[in-house]
């Protein structure tokens, strides 16, 4: 597997930033932008520039190469106009994530779903393989998560979702009887923190699907250790895969404009 990505360089304050607004893209609203496109044509207008900086993504593995000049080009659309939807390159940027978002929640689901017993030892591997398989999946995706944290907007996604994702583990696994209450309710963030800086290690080199593999399963084995501490004989044993539901409810991270 090759380096999937180039590390971000450039901060947020050497782009021109335009007052915050609110812009429809397929996977919800993003921040920074005039007016929410209701006409047929101003939707497929916003699409056309989301693709095109989709595709110049997994082409460069460059979040800084992005510019709305650069997506001007590729997608035959006006600066000016995509100044309409989008303030800036973080605001497309951000619209592609939360696209990502949706597509990444849904895969997470349907793969707990496929388990008949869910362990924690099971729960922490699909939920970890399922992240990495998507995003993994393209460069462009490697870009978006990892590439491009020196904007605020991007950042603040993902601080986000990692909040979520930790309480919505944390929360479950007492619920449902699966670790003992006194596990620290930062638990689940931190070992959300532990996969993302794996993930990051993976992609910022060569690396082939052996040692990809060992890297992942190297990382899940020291999370489980972890969390075995606090574990229930019911944690380790398992719980059926409708009471898994009934304690942990549906994985859905928020996506969308962040919380002013």
């Amino acid at each position: 597997m090759r380096a999937l990505y180039r590390r971000a360089a450039r901060p947020d304050s050497q782009v021109v930033q335009r007052p915050d607004r609110a812009v429809f893209c397929p996977g919800g609203y993003a921040e920074v932008t005039t007016t929410r496109p209701r006409q047929k044509r101003s939707r497929e207008r916003v699409e056309k520039i989301l693709l095109a900086a989709a595709d110049e993504l997994a082409r460069t593995a460059d979040a800084d190469a992005l510019t709305t000049t650069s997506v001007s080009r590729s997608s035959g659309i006006p600066v000016a106009t995509i100044y309409r939807y989008f303030a800036d390159r973080s605001a497309i940027i951000s619209a592609l994530i939360d696209q990502e978002q949706d597509e990444i929640n849904d895969l997470v689901n349907e793969r707990i779903d496929e388990l008949e017993v869910v362990t924690l030892d099971a729960l922490q591997d699909t939920m970890v393989r399922a992240h990495f398989d998507y995003l993994s999946a393209s460069r462009r995706s490697m870009v978006l998560w990892f590439g491009a944290r020196s904007s605020k907007a991007v950042l603040g996604r993902v601080e986000r979702r990692y909040a979520y994702m930790g309480e919505w583990l944390m929360s479950g696994a007492v619920r449902s009887g699966m670790i003992r209450e006194d596990a620290p309710i930062y638990g689940g963030e931190i070992i959300v923190w532990m996969i993302d800086r794996a993930y990051e290690y993976i992609a910022r080199a060569d690396r082939d699907p052996e040692t990809v593999d060992e890297i992942l399963g190297l990382a899940i084995r020291m999370v489980s250790r972890s969390v075995d501490e606090f574990a229930t004989e019911r944690g380790r044993e398992g719980i059926s895969r409708e009471q898994f539901w009934a304690a942990f409810g549906t994985f859905q991270p928020p996506s969308g404009p962040l919380a002013k």
